[in-house]
């Protein structure tokens, strides 16, 4: 292995541990790591930086880029704030039917955004929603189990 492969890991290695203990500037530190990894390996000559950019997958960069904005734009509409009150309409006070709604709701939103993003902008308001229900801490468990595997399911039908 040569001493810009090592530097290379050893850079990606530091950006990658930087970034777990300071996730507020995580984009920042992760772009600087790759940054410097490319410009480390172009240097060498371990590899030509079109080929590096060739080897980017751009639709999944393009894809994740557009989820990104539109979950900040959602957040910044403040329409879930408007489908909470809604779905509390609609479920005339049953959580059974708060959860089957927001279940099915997780699940839209999931295939839409990504799912970090909709578990953080419809988690808070659920919970607050059953809180004022006065349900048990139980019943919340339960509530939130079907509420992760609709996350999951609805990120995977994207």
């Amino acid at each position: 292995m040569s001493l810009a492969a090592i530097l290379t890991v050893a850079v990606l290695v530091t950006a990658l541990v930087v970034q777990a203990f300071l996730p507020r500037y995580r984009l920042l530190i992760v772009s600087i790591g790759a940054a410097a990894a490319s410009v480390i390996t172009a240097l060498s000559t371990e590899a030509s930086t079109r080929s590096l950019l060739a080897d980017i997958p751009w639709d999944v960069i393009v894809i994740v880029v557009a989820l990104g904005l539109l979950s900040e734009q959602l957040a910044s509409s403040r329409v879930f704030d408007l489908l909470a009150v809604g779905a509390a309409r609609v479920s005339r006070g049953s959580p059974l039917r708060l959860g089957v709604l927001f279940v099915v709701g997780m699940y839209v939103v999931s295939g839409l955004v990504n799912n970090l993003t909709a578990l953080l902008l419809i988690l808070p308001v659920l919970l607050g929603l059953l809180n004022l229900l006065g349900v048990t801490r139980r019943y919340v468990r339960w509530t939130l189990g079907p509420m992760l595997v609709a996350c999951n399911l609805g990120g995977a039908a994207t």
